[in-house]
């Protein structure tokens, strides 16, 4: 068991989606409060219910009423992860952001890494150390993920799409064309292509216990190509004065 470690406490803005996530969201609230207890950061969550049809607005309510740090968003209908996080960006205050999926994938320990790194970069970037959890067809697709975004982009990143903790006043000044689900990898990529400095952890995820991926659908990868080419784009030409070379 890790002791309580003497570090420096950060405001810490935690998002965390949920999409029909009604037996995984209390699991996944418990584990970011466990994991914190060992630092003492000084978090605020804002629960973004994506249009569930289960009763994920139900326990979202329950924990707001339980948690007085916690909030809750509701959505009609389904928006995405990319709206969650830009929506949840907005409203953030403090030091630090962070999304943390309602799916209780990220386990405990996963958690208190990126949390008790918080500082030691500008953006904290993390990758699964057990990819192999995945289905193959998921496996393959992000390696091919991030081999092109790496090979175009001219970086030697490990993952893009993980959890991440962000110095948030330098994420806000971040534009963002897209909310597809490479949402993600276009703040990381804009964070580091205008020169804030990044670290890599990894983080052990567990078994999704209840309901099913929707991450990954046609219309999703038909969204990713369009906004990745914008991005390309956007960074190398149409406002390329704006980036470092790094």
């Amino acid at each position: 068991m890790i002791n309580r470690i003497e570090k420096k406490q950060y405001k810490l803005s935690i998002v965390v989606p949920a999409y029909n996530e009604e037996f995984n969201l209390a699991s996944t609230i418990e584990a970011i409060f466990k994991a914190n207890n060992k630092i003492g950061h000084l978090i605020n969550i804002l629960i973004v219910n994506d249009g569930s049809t289960d009763n994920t607005l139900q326990v979202a309510d329950n924990l707001s009423l339980k948690y007085t740090n916690i909030k809750v968003l509701h959505h009609k209908f389904s928006k995405g992860l990319g709206t969650a996080f830009t929506t949840a960006l907005i409203l953030s205050e403090g030091d630090f952001f962070c999304l943390i999926p309602g799916d209780n994938q990220i386990t405990q320990d996963y958690i208190y890494d990126l949390f008790r790194s918080a500082g030691e970069a500008d953006v904290i970037l993390s990758y699964p150390k057990n990819p192999e959890i995945r289905a193959k067809n998921r496996q393959r697709l992000s390696r091919s993920f991030v081999l092109f975004y790496n090979l175009i982009f001219g970086l030697k990143l490990k993952y893009y799409n993980g959890p991440a903790v962000f110095d948030l006043n330098k994420l806000k000044n971040i534009d963002i064309s897209t909310r597809f689900f490479s949402y993600h990898a276009e703040y990381v990529i804009r964070f580091i292509k205008y020169g804030y400095s990044f670290i890599e952890v990894g983080g052990i995820l567990k078994e999704r216990k209840y309901g099913r991926s929707t991450a990954l659908n046609r219309q999703s990868l038909i969204g990713i190509i369009f906004a990745t080419f914008l991005l390309f784009m956007d960074v190398y030409y149409f406002r390329n004065k704006l980036y470092c070379k790094k």
